[in-house]
């Protein structure tokens, strides 16, 4: 659920079949049944309760985003992100003049008029500095008296002591076999219609493949499953244990390597 720093774990857990793997230094506290409208609930009620300053660690950045304006549209308050290459926009639109340096950014943020929700990607980086930091803070102080929060994003965030006191984590946990199944439908879908296979596996064969791909990003999820698919030829019931296979594989890279979800791993032979 929700967990406030300081001294949150560092080390992120997740159930892959039977067992525990551990991943790098990314904190998840969040177990692996929360539905997204758990952790929609959850943004809405940090937004709700006048939180200043929100990190969330994740490499998902389009999964965020949607869960971001979903909140909004709920609590008709803007959406607005951020990013130092294409700078601070309202979501879908352009963005403003100058606004991509850090320090420019937050002071566009401190003119935009009523509530707002304001994503801030990989900004964390950029709070060492020590005008980006008081700014901040002096930010998270107004902030306290409306609707007004800042997302900070990144497969990482490590924010200085001086802004620990405003800030809420946000457990962004991995997908759940049911928000994965959606997906999974969709590429079953897709590529049996291109290569003309026939699905041979049950009607509960897209929530079983699925399952064998919780513990994995929703995209790197998709592209396991493509992968052993295109590999094997066939949509049948030895497809499940193939994405298994595929999927221990990638946790393996990722256990030995320590990385975070954020990097891709390269290398990889695919045993489908």
């Amino acid at each position: 659920m929700l967990t406030f720093r300081p001294g949150a774990d560092r080390e992120r857990r997740i159930l892959v079949g039977t067992e525990d793997s551990e991943y790098g230094n990314a904190r998840n506290t969040c177990g692996l049944g929360m539905t997204m409208n758990s952790k929609r609930d959850e943004l809405r009620l940090l937004v709700n309760s006048r939180q200043p300053i929100i990190t969330v660690e994740t490499a998902e950045e389009e999964r965020l985003e949607a869960l971001l304006f979903e909140v909004a549209t709920e609590m008709d308050v803007p959406l607005f992100r951020w990013s130092v290459t294409k700078g601070l926009a309202r979501y879908r639109g352009e963005a403003m003049y100058n606004s991509d340096a850090p320090e420019a950014a937050l002071t566009n943020i401190a003119m935009v008029a009523g509530d707002g929700i304001f994503l801030l990607k990989d900004f964390a980086r950029y709070c060492e500095n020590d005008k980006v930091c008081r700014r901040l803070r002096e930010l998270a102080g107004q902030f306290r008296t409306a609707r007004r929060s800042i997302v900070i994003s990144a497969a990482k965030v490590e924010l200085p002591e001086d802004l620990l006191g405003d800030v809420a984590e946000c457990a962004f946990a991995l997908p759940t076999a049911e928000e994965l199944a959606a997906g999974v439908k969709d590429v079953i879908r897709e590529t049996s219609a291109r290569s003309m296979m026939a699905m041979e596996l049950g009607a509960d064969g897209a929530m079983l493949l699925a399952r064998n791909l919780v513990g994995l990003p929703m995209e790197e999820a998709l592209r396991t499953l493509r992968m052993c698919i295109l590999e094997r030829r066939k949509l049948d019931e030895g497809l499940l244990e193939a994405v298994l296979d595929a999927k221990r594989q990638l946790l393996d890279v990722y256990k030995r390597q320590r990385r975070s979800f954020s990097a891709r791993p390269f290398g990889i032979r695919w045993r489908c």
